[in-house]
């Protein structure tokens, strides 16, 4: 216990003499009468000192010169010299219980026993105890009677025995010590003076553990535990890796007093870099977390760099990463073609397709099918279908052709009983639809230059489009009062050399500039703008949502000014149902983060499976909770918008109304769109789906209710 106070003492002391290291400081110095010094310190002005330990020497003890008032707001420096003083001892002479004589002398000097009658030369029995700086002798007269000190454990055990005669002290057996334990002695008598037989019942009991826990040399917890309890670590820092708790522990007496320091590696995340998929070795490749760093320029022959972008399905560009991320980042280069394009070729056939027909069907929708020439078999299930290029149009066995993105590509059908007989021909793909084209059409590339310009016809950038091409439009210009709500001509199908204009009204916008991510089911989907593995619905062949541009979430987040950060939509989902593709589960709901960002809105457009499928609207209001508490624990800065479900033949008017009350009862704490006031009806590809009519009206009412 006295080395815990010592310890104890100086950390005190060390307190003390700690300043403002740019405050006046003075020394102070403590030393023994020999000049021998006991320590030196330097402290501010103002500052406050006790004595520092001396040496123990046995019946001395050392006074100091200095009064600790003097000691006390230190002003200029200042020498303690500490004299050796002779201690005082108190005698004290005893029979049995009765006090003899009692006396105070110096340490070295001798004390006189008292006249006991009728003997002369009485045997006197000695105990000794320090305390601070007096001795305390003990004499008990002999009076020649023996008492038996036992000791054993508390299962009555025996350990030891020891007779002695009155008055004499006994100390304790000695038990070694075993990790972990310390022992307990329960005494019925005073073994410091001992007057009768006594017993003592020793138990075995647990230590206690004081646990310190350290992080750069700051006290992060404690805890008091028993011994054998194990710690309960805190959390590690962030960015940090290679974690180890150095344990350095003591005992002191019955207590275990045990510090634990993290040493750790700072994380250094990489940084990968994509170019069409193949990845391109580029400084810098890592960073230190916490640190930003610049990412490079990159160019190819033929190609203008557009910059890089978090994915290759996010419409999202970034000139620097890192930061609190802890995840290896991605980026993305996006590019647009400007020379040395490929020469097209048409394959060798036995044949080519003589055109290109729009087919109407009895729901009022259509697809695009190729016109077999006369002497062809016609009859298309007896082909293998393809296409050369499937980001431009995928081709199904029924010969139904579906349009993702413009451009020019080679349709295919190949005989399935002779793979040597083809029939192809070039097509051409634009927003509008699918077109029969040829060689020559398609390779005279021409690029057209889109200016998007402000509200006083500043330039706000310049892109590069192939003809019937887009181009992601850059983040319109604010102006004090005026609100963005828009671009006055589409961003896809260039036709020309064009001006895009910014158009404002009286108002706000807090969306513009905002990256934007979408959760919905297959209504909110387009391939290869989901992430990989996620099913899609669009483009579809019975749809006229041909490109990205047309879907209801590509033309709000144009509308609003914003980026889309990740579409996070999966066909055919729903938030009630368990597995990785229910919206509620985190698993999905991770794919929001990406190179440890967040988007700054998440619109949720979800619950139209549910309200078609078997499922009751308590199981949809428990799943819809758990999907935005998820979301806040993932996302807990980003805005939430949610949409209500619009009036469609997928479902009854009643479930509608069902669903649409629990949408609107959670978005109390959030943003509501209303979704229920627009009937997309006579707006379907099927029973569910919206064309591209439907989908413009789903985006005008988003747009109105965030701008509202």
């Amino acid at each position: 216990m006295k080395k815990r106070l010592y310890i104890i003492a100086f950390t005190l002391l060390l307190v003390l003499f700690t300043g403002c290291k740019n405050a006046k400081r003075y020394k102070v110095t403590f030393m023994y009468e020999n000049g021998d010094k006991i320590i030196e310190v330097k402290v501010s002005k103002g500052s406050s000192i006790s004595y520092p330990n001396t040496k123990e020497i046995e019946g001395y003890y050392f006074e100091f010169d200095k009064t600790l008032a003097e000691l006390s707001n230190i002003q200029s420096n200042i020498k303690a010299t500490a004299y050796q003083k002779e201690c005082d001892k108190v005698c004290r002479y005893y029979d049995g219980e009765t006090l003899l004589k009692e006396e105070t002398i110096k340490y070295t000097a001798s004390s006189t026993a008292p006249t006991i009658e009728g003997e002369a030369n009485p045997s006197w029995i000695l105990t000794t105890e320090r305390v601070n700086n007096v001795y305390y002798y003990t004499y008990t007269l002999d009076s020649g009677e023996e008492f038996e000190v036992i000791f054993e454990y508390e299962n009555g055990r025996f350990i030891s025995s020891e007779k002695v005669k009155y008055g004499s002290k006994v100390e304790y057996p000695n038990l070694g010590e075993e990790e972990g334990y310390y022992y307990d002695f329960d005494s019925d008598g005073d073994l410091n003076h001992v007057t009768s037989n006594i017993t003592v019942v020793v138990s075995k009991l647990i230590c206690d553990k004081d646990c310190t826990f350290y992080i750069d040399d700051k006290l992060v917890d404690e805890q008091y535990l028993e011994y054998f309890e194990k710690p309960q670590f805190p959390a590690n820092p962030k960015g940090t890796t290679n974690q180890v708790w150095n344990e350095v522990k003591e005992r002191i007496d019955n207590i275990y007093y045990v510090k634990y320091t993290l040493s750790y590696d700072i994380l250094e995340p990489t940084i990968t870099y994509y170019d069409d998929g193949q990845v391109v070795d580029l400084l810098p490749n890592k960073f230190t977390y916490g640190e930003k760093v610049t990412l490079p320029s990159y160019s190819k022959p033929g190609y203008e760099f557009l910059g890089w972008y978090i994915s290759d399905i996010s419409n999202t560009s970034c000139s620097e990463v890192g930061g609190y991320c802890e995840d290896n980042i991605k980026v993305y280069a996006k590019f647009v073609q400007i020379s040395g394009f490929k020469e097209f070729v048409l394959p060798e056939s036995s044949g080519n397709f003589t055109g290109i027909r729009r087919v109407e069907n009895g729901s009022g929708t259509y697809v695009y099918q190729p016109v077999f020439p006369t002497t062809a078999n016609s009859q298309v299930t007896l082909y293998d279908w393809s296409t050369s290029d499937s980001s431009i149009a995928t081709v199904s066995t029924w010969s139904s052709i579906s349009a993702k993105k413009a451009g020019y590509c080679v349709l295919t059908a190949t005989l399935k009983t002779n793979h040597n007989y083809k029939i192809n021909c070039v097509i051409h793909v634009t927003s509008s639809g699918i077109e029969f084209s040829n060689v020559n059409e398609a390779n005279n590339h021409i690029l057209y230059n889109v200016t998007f310009l402000g509200k006083n016809d500043e330039v706000i950038a310049v892109r590069k489009a192939e003809k019937w091409g887009a181009v992601i439009p850059p983040t319109p210009l604010s102006y004090d009062g005026f609100a963005f709500v828009g671009w006055d001509k589409d961003v896809f199908n260039i036709t020309e050399d064009t001006q895009i204009h910014a158009t404002y009204v009286e108002g706000s916008n807090p969306y513009v500039g905002k990256k934007i991510s979408i959760i919905g089911d297959s209504i909110s989907t387009y391939e290869e703008y989901v992430p990989e593995g996620y099913k899609t619905f669009y483009p579809y062949p019975t749809a006229d949502v041909s490109d990205v541009n047309l879907t209801w979430w590509m033309k709000a987040i144009n509308k609003l000014g914003g980026k889309l950060f990740i579409n996070n939509s999966y066909s055919g989902s729903c938030v009630s149902t368990g597995g990785s593709s229910a919206s509620q589960s985190m698993e999905r709901l991770s794919k929001l983060v990406v190179n440890g960002e967040t988007p700054d809105v998440i619109i949720i457009y979800m619950g139209s499976n549910d309200c078609h499928a078997p499922y009751t609207v308590n199981s949809f209001k428990s799943a819809y909770k758990k999907m935005l508490t998820n979301l806040k624990q993932l996302c807990p800065n980003s805005e939430i918008v949610l949409c209500t479900l619009p009036t469609s033949n997928l479902y009854t008017k009643e479930n509608q109304n069902a669903y649409n009350n629990v949408i609107t009862e959670f978005a109390t704490n959030y943003k509501l769109v209303n979704l229920d006031k627009v009937d997309i009806t006579n707006y379907l590809v099927d029973s569910a789906h919206p064309n591209k009519d439907g989908m413009e009206k789903i985006a005008e009412q988003i747009v109105k209710d965030m701008l509202k």
